[in-house]
């Protein structure tokens, strides 16, 4: 696989009729940021299903060098269920015992320092966010991959979420693979965008994404102007 962490060939899923991808191929090296992004119902999520090992009824070949770490789309918790943070992070892992003493460092890391006996269910959005990030670290996982992390935070918190991505990426040598709704974040802050709308319109490094190719996957005005708007900043500079 040389440094190719991710492989994906011919890659098809369908439900009865249905389909929800058709002949997906792309590698993914080793170190790299990657971006999805996608109408609903472009099959985004299916996809990290089938590369975490949830779905395993397609066609095609995957090769996956390392482990995965998951962070879900964002889900409501029962606030009324008494579960402290440490007991929610280490759900990530089997091994409950033995990874415990990493709680510490780990929420120091999602900026939760001492909050190891607080109740999940009195925690905001951002924080239940961060707290899922641990979770998925604790077993210190080669991939990381997140399923629309910044849904129910606001617009500030989806910005330090990002850059705590980007701490992490470069403090423990990740590769990221992230589905997003917020076009113009992924722009900024991903090295590489995928396109997907059941099957991979395009896939590349950010900046030479051409936004003609996104017409198709974004009907709506206002995620269109926010790409293009940032292709024709990049590009005016010549870069």
């Amino acid at each position: 696989m040389n440094n190719y962490v991710i492989i994906v060939e011919n890659l098809s899923y369908k439900i009865n009729d249905t389909v929800i991808l058709k002949n997906i191929n792309f590698k993914i090296p080793e170190g790299d940021f990657v971006g999805i992004i996608g109408p609903n119902g472009a099959g985004k999520s299916t996809l990290v299903k089938i590369l975490i090992g949830k779905i395993t009824d397609f066609e095609g070949k995957i090769n996956v060098k390392g482990t995965i770490g998951y962070v879900p789309q964002f889900q409501s918790i029962n606030r009324e269920v008494p579960i402290k943070a440490y007991q929610f992070v280490l759900m990530g892992t089997y091994k409950n015992q033995k990874n415990i003493e990493k709680i510490p460092e780990l929420l120091k890391v999602v900026g939760l320092s001492g909050r190891e006996n607080s109740l999940v269910g009195n925690m905001s959005g951002g924080e239940l966010q961060r707290l899922s990030l641990a979770r998925a670290l604790i077993s210190d996982p080669d991939i990381l991959i997140l399923d629309e992390p910044e849904a129910g935070v606001d617009q500030m918190g989806k910005a330090k979420f990002y850059e705590l991505l980007e701490k992490i990426q470069s403090d423990r040598k990740l590769t990221i693979i992230m589905i997003s709704h917020d076009i113009g974040m992924v722009f900024e802050k991903c090295k590489t965008v995928m396109c997907l709308n059941k099957t991979l319109h395009c896939h590349g490094p950010s900046e030479k994404i051409n936004p003609d190719e996104l017409k198709i996957l974004f009907p709506d005005f206002d995620l269109w102007i926010r790409a293009k708007d940032h292709y024709e900043k990049e590009h005016k500079n010549g870069e």
